[in-house]
């Protein structure tokens, strides 16, 4: 079989260009890519993780194998893929046609898998994500949009679905990631990266103005402001704010502001 073509459409291409062209600048990626964080024997042991590193599936990262292993979150996604394809009965050999076909090495670009961080950044966005994988290896990355305009191109492709959200929820329990499905959620992609950057703490301050309110919110980025910031995330989800700007660095804003599309406006005034 041959490699499975995946129609995305223009929303992909608008959103993954800019992924890449500007979340570096904002410390999405950087966080994205952090490696901090551990793995509990609860869902790998140890043994399954040598024997994982010692056939290429995961790096080693570290220094003269001492030391705790450190994973970033795009790692930990990687990590419960090979298991949940292990699960499905895949081989070593087929999982790594799988990181083959997910990977794209470039000196240019931070991950190892820069399509399937977008897809993360998405989750994290309670966009509703999935991981198509077919018996070949091949492997693609999709949102619950993407899915469904695909189905009439692939009716005859058999498939493995993974949902990446549950796995991306594991990894910030307090958060609520869960996937929305109603077109309302719709967020542009100034919002999302305002979204991205509160959810993943890459910023000093924020402040909001907000059209219900008189008196504008503002945030600082300290331990015990969790529930602030997905109370102002939600503002956002329901684009009930005029403009919001993040600190993300001395000197540094990132500054959006509300615009209201002309559906918005029949929804308001139906």
């Amino acid at each position: 079989m041959a490699n499975v073509f995946m129609f995305r459409g223009v929303d992909y291409e608008l959103g993954y260009n800019d992924f890449q062209l500007s979340e570096n600048t904002l410390g999405i990626s950087d966080k994205i890519n952090e490696q901090t964080k551990k793995i509990s024997n609860g869902d790998f042991s140890y043994r399954i993780i040598n024997h994982w590193e010692a056939n290429g599936l995961i790096a080693n990262t570290r220094k003269e194998n001492k030391g705790w292993r450190r994973y970033s979150l795009v790692d930990v996604v990687w990590l419960h893929i090979v298991k949940e394809l292990r699960a499905f009965g895949f081989s070593l050999d087929q999982i790594m046609k799988v990181r083959k076909n997910l990977s794209a090495p470039n000196s240019n670009i931070k991950s190892e898998f820069p399509l399937l961080e977008y897809y993360i950044a998405l989750a994290l966005v309670n966009e509703p994500v999935y991981l198509l994988v077919f018996s070949n290896g091949s492997a693609h990355p999709l949102t619950e949009n993407e899915y469904q305009m695909n189905r009439e191109f692939n009716t005859s492709t058999s498939h493995i679905q993974i949902q990446l959200n549950p796995i991306v929820q594991k990894m910030f329990p307090a958060k609520n990631l869960k996937p929305e499905f109603k077109e309302s959620h719709k967020i542009t992609i100034d919002e999302r990266k305002g979204v991205l950057m509160l959810r993943l703490g890459c910023f000093e301050e924020a402040k909001i103005a907000n059209e219900d309110s008189e008196q504008d919110i503002e945030l600082k980025n300290k331990h015990g402001i969790e529930q602030a910031v997905e109370d102002t995330i939600q503002l956002i989800f329901k684009h009930n704010y005029e403009s919001i700007t993040i600190k993300h660095g001395i000197g540094k804003y990132y500054y959006f502001r509300h615009k209201v599309t002309k559906k918005q406006e029949n929804t308001l005034f139906d």
